[in-house]
């Protein structure tokens, strides 16, 4: 999750929010937070970098 502004919710709200919305093989496992997406010269997600991320 990338924070957008002061205030971010904490990873327990998170959880509160998708366990009422999502079925129980949906929800992730794992909750990760930073301050930005790693990005391509043109604006492209880098999905790889951010598996590898979550790995370590």
């Amino acid at each position: 999750m990338v924070k957008r502004g002061a205030v971010a919710p904490s990873e327990e709200e998170l959880r509160a929010h998708v366990g009422a919305q999502l079925a129980d093989f949906k929800r992730p496992k794992k909750i990760f937070f930073v301050d930005e997406l790693p990005r391509t010269p043109t604006g492209k997600i880098l999905k790889r970098e951010l598996s590898e991320r979550a790995l370590k």
